[in-house]
């Protein structure tokens, strides 16, 4: 889908953004005042010979949004060469898909940065592929925890809620303190995309990327989490359920 100044300006800048959050809103400005904008990024960006627009695709809800989103929002705000607009994608999946390929529908968060024409020059899909083995540990643990707090009669629904909530909190809890550290991840993952994308023709653009899990569950963890999904009340990494949402 076709992206012009228009729609670009109707979506919310990232101050409108962060004032109506609904989930997460907490944890999400507790990232977003812990990351920090190395100047190679933000000298990167001026140095070009024109500004960039970048469109944000998001969902409170998200755990891949809560790392993502706040470097990247920062980055923007720590520079005039960046202009950022914000969608929530719940309100705009038809827009966001058009965005990602078919097999990833409804993915989250999405970045697309455009050039001062609204030329597409790249994406970045939820977040950085160097961010996995942190990623895969986190799950790793809040996993572990789970099954070590609930053992093996745990099919009561009142258990399994308290568990969900639980296993949100603990994943918050890791991304919030790792925010500093993942955040330049992400910012360094984000500017080398933008990097690749502005060395291609116009022909060649976008340039795309997107991270997978490395991680395999073991067989307990296969076992749990396949009696909960039943239940619907979560989805596991892809190569066990094939999406993952928090």
């Amino acid at each position: 889908m076709k992206i012009n100044e228009n729609t670009f300006f109707s979506g919310m800048t990232t101050d409108e953004y962060l004032a109506q959050i609904k989930v997460n809103k907490q944890p999400f400005l507790d990232i977003y005042a812990s990351v920090e904008i190395p100047d190679v990024y933000t000298s990167y960006l001026e140095s070009l010979d024109e500004s960039l627009k970048l469109v944000a695709f998001a969902a409170d809800w998200c755990g891949d949004h809560l790392t993502t989103s706040p470097p990247i929002l920062r980055l923007s705000q720590a520079t005039d060469r960046l202009e950022a607009r914000v969608f929530d994608s719940d309100l705009h999946k038809e827009m966001t898909n058009s965005f990602l390929p078919e097999n990833r529908w409804n993915t989250v968060p999405v970045f697309v940065v455009f050039d001062s024409c609204m030329n597409e020059v790249c994406r970045f899909i939820e977040t950085s592929n160097d961010l996995v083995p942190e990623l895969d540990a986190m799950e790793s643990i809040v996993i572990n925890q789970h099954v070590t707090s609930t053992g093996e009669n745990s099919g009561d629904n009142d258990i399994i809620q308290e568990s969900q909530i639980s296993m949100r909190g603990g994943r918050t809890a890791i991304r919030v303190a790792n925010a500093r550290e993942w955040g330049t991840t992400v910012l360094h993952s984000f500017v080398q995309i933008i990097k690749e994308g502005l060395a291609l023709s116009e022909a060649d653009r976008p340039q795309s990327t997107q991270y997978k899990w490395n991680s395999i569950p073991s067989p307990l963890q296969r076992i749990k989490f396949c009696r909960i999904q039943v239940l619907g009340y979560y989805k596991f990494p892809e190569m066990l359920l094939s999406t993952f949402t928090i």
